[in-house]
């Protein structure tokens, strides 16, 4: 694997995950008002590739 510091990969390596959801996905005002448990919820998504 390619140290963090390179801005660019320099070993090509395959890709192991695809990030699916930039952005964590957080409950709806709904939804923390029905569970307010949920408030700190965030939800990351990927898709394992190999």
């Amino acid at each position: 694997f390619c140290p963090p510091r390179l801005p660019k990969c320099v070993c090509s390596a395959s890709k192991e995950i695809e990030i699916l959801t930039r952005k964590p996905i957080v409950p709806t005002e709904a939804e923390i008002e029905e569970n307010p448990r949920a408030r700190s919820a965030k939800l990351r998504a990927c898709l394992k590739l190999t």
